[in-house]
């Protein structure tokens, strides 16, 4: 019965020791939080915390006094911004899985491979494989598709994402950017450079 009664108090004491560090990292964590918004919205208007910096500022003490955990909370699970993806281009009823293949019923297909140029990581890197078809019209293409094209300023196929689609006095027109690239592609993109979208990657 002794070894059972310091068995309990031993774990009583590390389940003790465990929740005061953890409530000490968070409440860490959120002053960290507060302080560095503060200290943007600080040097951002010459010195002088004004508007929601000071209504945030004001706040600060009584929400951490409430819940110290939830500036770490606001900050980890914070809704993402909504990013453009590829336009969906196969159904359900395209894809067929057997015990020991996997057909896709695409019309027109070609397959792709790509060169180690690191602008499409982590999306695509040499040892990815792609599925393309050819557009066959601007409407097909779509801002957030993965195109391949010729473009005027470097030789050989780009395959990089639609960013822009816009008109001008040539007409239709979009521009692209490599998921890894910090810059767009230079120039505009007509329909008669676009070879083919991606419709499927294979890893």
């Amino acid at each position: 019965m002794r070894q059972i009664r310091l068995g309990a108090v031993a774990f009583a004491v590390l389940l003790f020791t465990l929740g005061w560090v953890a409530n000490s990292i968070y409440a860490d964590i959120s002053l960290n939080y507060y302080q560095n918004r503060e200290l943007a919205a600080f040097y951002g208007n010459g010195g002088q915390v004004t508007g929601d910096a000071a209504a945030d500022a004001a706040a600060k003490t009584s929400m951490q006094m409430a819940d110290p955990k939830q500036g770490i909370l606001d900050s980890v699970f914070k809704q993402p911004a909504v990013r453009a993806c590829p336009a969906d281009r196969v159904s359900e009823n395209q894809i067929y899985v057997t015990g020991d293949k996997v057909i896709l019923a695409i019309r027109n297909a070609e397959w792709a491979s790509f060169t180690p140029t690191h602008s499409m990581e982590p999306v695509l890197n040499e040892n990815s494989n792609a599925i393309e078809v050819a557009p066959e019209n601007e409407s097909d293409i779509k801002i957030g598709d993965i195109i391949s094209y010729e473009s005027e300023y470097a030789d050989g196929m780009i395959i990089h994402r639609v960013v822009r689609i816009g008109y001008d006095e040539q007409g239709w027109y979009c521009t692209a950017k490599g998921d890894n690239n910090p810059s767009e592609d230079p120039g505009k993109i007509r329909f008669s450079q676009v070879r083919s979208v991606v419709v499927a990657i294979i890893y």
